[in-house]
């Protein structure tokens, strides 16, 4: 807990010193045994949005289980931080058919598990609606450093270079860019390095010269 509570506030300086306010994706069981952790989080301005209750996987449960532990993880969130999530991103980005219904009927209002499409959309699931919001999972730091092997400054110029590209294109039409970072991952003082570039841009460089 110690680790982690030093590198998480790692991350939290660095998007505070940059203005940003971003989602932290947990489960439930991290919220009911790190509280002081979630509220923290919660009191800069961040959003808490969830995964399921213990990063496992939904396609390993039938449709009565997965959402048995999506209701303990709602409720989590509702006693710790006395609001309901509102965003859902499944464990390892890999949900069941099931996933979108039972997260519609528990309150969810966007859902990032998709990869099909760039630009958000509305889905229809039932008498319900979700904004899929894609998780760009080529972007994401744990599937470059852990399956492709790439250095933090390889990771700096992957993000850079997606963002510049649809910046460029977002003069003739809307663009959107979202990824996952972990704490555990980029809240290294190396690898912080790459990310406070990122966001800050020349004064970040200039910084660290």
């Amino acid at each position: 807990p110690g680790a982690r509570r030093q590198i998480l506030a790692v991350r939290l300086d660095c998007l505070a010193e940059e203005g940003i306010q971003t989602t932290f994706f947990v489960n439930g069981q991290t919220v009911e045994t790190f509280p002081e952790l979630a509220r923290e989080i919660k009191a800069a301005g961040h959003e808490i949005a969830t995964e399921n209750y213990i990063h496992d996987y939904s396609f390993t449960k039938s449709a009565e289980q997965e959402r048995a532990v999506q209701e303990r993880t709602v409720a989590a969130c509702q006693k710790t931080l006395g609001e309901r999530p509102l965003g859902y991103l499944s464990t390892g980005v890999r949900p069941t058919d099931e996933t979108p219904a039972i997260i519609a009927d528990l309150g969810y209002q966007y859902w990032m598990d998709p990869q099909h499409e760039e630009l958000p959309y509305t889905l229809r699931v039932e008498r319900k609606e979700l904004t899929v919001l894609s998780y760009w999972l080529a972007l994401n730091d744990y599937t470059t450093y852990k399956g492709e092997e790439r250095t933090p400054r390889d990771l700096l110029t992957i993000w850079k270079d997606a963002f510049d590209v649809l910046y460029a294109e977002g003069a003739h039409h809307p663009n959107f860019l979202a990824w996952g970072m972990h704490p555990f991952l980029t809240g290294r003082p190396y690898r912080i390095v790459a990310l406070r570039e990122f966001l800050g841009g020349d004064r970040a460089v200039a910084a660290r010269r």
